[in-house]
């Protein structure tokens, strides 16, 4: 059953504490178990927007905090037509995409063979997950990108282009005994499921590959609206499931909307409708995966930029945020409460996951308003948050 309230109380008391309290050390690979807590840790994000392109510096940044642990979310741009097809895939250029060349590719390949050797040097343990974002003339979500991971899009393939620059930089400097969970893209629902054989194709050629660490592989998908708006055939939703029977583990958005106040049996109830989605869809073996949580967050936005003016609107869209501080939603006392006892709930949820619901690790959306940690942009952090963080961390590596 979901956590009660005593846990939540702890986890209010222990941020409060930790006001005073001096920085631990994050803990380790967690216990997997369907019941075994789990850990939360950041995100280096890289190319995601233009000033995401030290990824050195990001993976540093998250030592210096005090954790072991990161996921690096590595993003290529594309571009599309009306019909939300990928025309081609590029590097962003400032706020403009440039299609991708072989010098563009090239030094995609060397950044991220530069925060894997960061990674190696602080000794982590490292997640990651792909992503595609839009740019030029057509801008949507990548859940609703229509492409084929291995099909040449004037002259590149997501496989080539993005995954096969992932492994290969991943081979070159992790540790060959390193165990690496890797997501092969975060919230493509459309493409996954449009193209399933393929996604397990790549699966397949990452375990073929004779150098590189211990990769557990799999596919990340939105907790709401997995396969955006397709209505899949029953081919298609076969060809899932056999996706996720070669899968290591799935992953999940998780940015549901909730009550207030914030509860453990929130995030519960966001795992339990992503389920219940899938079984909708016709798609089998989700429930028994190990589970990340590849995103979470609260934006504490309203939409367009602007902050929400209260925690109610806040708890509406935890997708929105803010991309400045002087629009910073966290600045007033009901809203710093709100925010804390939000990472309260998510803690206590990761600390006694309900029978049923193998969530294995959880990571932040590190980034403006949604990170208490200030891992790239500063002026949002909450050292509260942060400590209990830490705390949750070190006991579940006690396990």
């Amino acid at each position: 059953m979901p956590p009660g309230n005593r846990q939540v109380t702890w986890l209010l008391a222990a941020l409060g504490a930790a006001w005073l309290a001096a920085p631990g050390t994050a803990g380790a690979q967690p216990v997997h178990g369907p019941t075994a807590a789990a850990g939360l840790y950041p995100s280096v994000i890289l190319f995601h927007k233009p000033h995401h392109d030290d990824g050195p510096a990001q993976v540093r940044h998250v030592a210096e905090l005090g954790f072991r642990k990161v996921q690096v979310v590595v993003t290529l741009q594309c571009e599309l037509d009306q019909q939300r097809n990928v025309v081609r895939y590029g590097r962003a250029r400032g706020w403009r995409m440039s299609p991708l060349d072989e010098q563009s590719l090239a030094e995609f390949r060397e950044a991220l063979r530069q925060t894997f050797a960061a990674v190696a040097a602080e000794r982590m343990q490292v997640a990651i997950v792909a992503h595609l974002n839009s740019a030029g003339r057509i801008d949507d979500w990548r859940n609703h990108f229509r492409f084929d991971p291995l099909a040449e899009y004037d002259g590149y393939s997501y496989q080539t282009a993005v995954i096969d620059s992932i492994a290969d930089a991943a081979a070159a400097e992790l540790p060959a005994d390193a165990v690496v969970d890797f997501s092969l893209c975060g919230e493509m629902g459309r493409s996954v499921f449009e193209h399933a054989d393929s996604y397990q194709a790549m699966i397949d050629r990452l375990r073929q590959r004779e150098k590189g660490p211990h990769w557990r592989l799999g596919v990340s998908l939105n907790f709401d609206g997995p396969a955006s708006e397709l209505e899949p055939t029953e081919e298609q939703s076969a060809a899932v499931t056999a996706l996720l029977g070669a899968s290591d583990l799935v992953g999940i958005s998780e940015y549901r909307w909730f009550d207030l106040p914030p509860d453990p049996g929130d995030f519960a109830a966001a795992v339990e409708q992503f389920y219940a989605a899938m079984d909708q869809l016709g798609v089998h073996g989700h429930r028994t995966l190990p589970l990340h949580f590849s995103e979470v967050g609260l934006g504490g936005g309203s939409g367009g930029n602007r902050p929400a003016k209260t925690p109610a609107d806040a708890a509406l869209k935890p997708w929105e945020g803010v991309a400045t501080p002087r629009n910073n939603p966290w600045t007033t006392d009901e809203m710093r409460d709100f925010r804390r006892a939000y990472h309260a709930a998510l803690l206590g949820f990761l600390a006694d996951p309900p029978d049923g619901i193998p969530v294995t690790d959880a990571f932040l959306w590190s980034e403006l308003s949604w990170d208490p940690l200030d891992v790239i942009d500063r002026g949002f952090a909450d050292e509260a948050i942060a400590a209990a963080i830490r705390t949750h961390n070190a006991a579940v590596s006690e396990q």
